[in-house]
């Protein structure tokens, strides 16, 4: 389509102005990522501008709105929230002056009637705005959590586990007597984009909680003791890790795990030592 790039492209972020239905905005990932505006219903494109707040990872942010009555003004969310006045041609950021929103901003309504309000959805929850995105509220009055994976022990009652998405790892028991589980039942147990978390099998005390990138750790339940145990090649090559590492426990060996990057990884002593028990398992 004219005047958008050529060669290899990734993801494109596409909307339409709906006060002027054959305005469209679309980011598009390319060797230089920009955004791009037609107005004629998509027949023609023009470069509106590249920078930080449009380049943000565009493969992971893929969001962009207008302003229900104002085709002018577009929303960009990445790791902040960038607004535009002049249809993408310069940005400012959010300056919610009246405290600070989480980072890793996903998703974005605009109340089609009043556009004055919006809601912004990110990895720390549900933040709305009634000033056009300038200063935010946090919702915090709604009982949610963005949670990879779920665990839960042997206790009576039992206790539920798991990561949370930018938020670490977690420990909070299934229900008790005084009634609703608040969030000072709650325990964080690891730092970082929390993953899966293992009970161990026998041992109430200790838990394995991971984050991004292999990091692993057992941790003491009782004191908040932690223990790296993340793998390291014995021959000092480098490990591959996916963001969310795979871990299992061995069910016939109460202290031993299986973990996994580019090979498995095998521990018999709780991640004191391993030993890799797999070729280069990479495809």
């Amino acid at each position: 389509t004219n005047g958008l790039p050529t060669g290899e492209i990734g993801r494109i972020a596409m909307t339409l102005a709906p006060s002027d239905p054959n305005k469209l905005f679309a980011i598009v990932e390319a060797k230089k990522t920009s955004l791009y505006l037609s107005t004629d219903a998509g027949a023609t494109w023009s470069e509106r501008s590249s920078n930080g707040n449009v380049e943000a990872r565009p493969f992971y942010f893929s969001t962009i709105a207008v302003d229900p009555k104002d085709a002018k003004r577009v929303y960009r969310p990445s790791f902040s929230l960038s607004i535009s006045d002049d249809g993408g041609l310069s940005w400012t950021e959010s300056n919610n002056s009246s405290g600070w929103v989480h980072s890793d901003h996903h998703a974005i309504w605009i109340n089609p009637n009043n556009p004055s309000q919006l809601y912004l959805g990110t990895d720390g929850g549900v933040y709305m705005s009634l000033d056009k995105g300038n200063n935010f509220i946090f919702l915090n009055n709604i009982p949610v959590s963005q949670f990879y994976h779920v665990a839960i022990d042997k206790a009576d009652p039992y206790n539920v586990y798991g990561g949370m998405q930018d938020n670490g790892s977690w420990k909070g028991p299934a229900y008790h007597l005084k009634g609703g589980i608040g969030n000072s039942d709650w325990t964080e147990l690891y730092f970082g984009d929390g993953f899966d978390v293992l009970p161990h099998a026998t041992d109430a005390s200790t838990v394995y909680a991971m984050a991004q990138e292999g990091y692993l750790a057992r941790v003491n339940v009782s004191n908040g003791l932690k223990t790296f145990i993340k793998p390291v090649h014995p021959e000092g090559k480098p490990l591959r890790w996916h963001w969310n590492s795979p871990i299992a426990a061995d069910p016939f060996n109460p202290e031993a795990l299986y973990y996994g990057s580019q090979h498995v990884h095998y521990s018999a002593d709780r991640g004191s030592s391993w030993t890799i028990i797999s070729p280069d398992l990479t495809s």
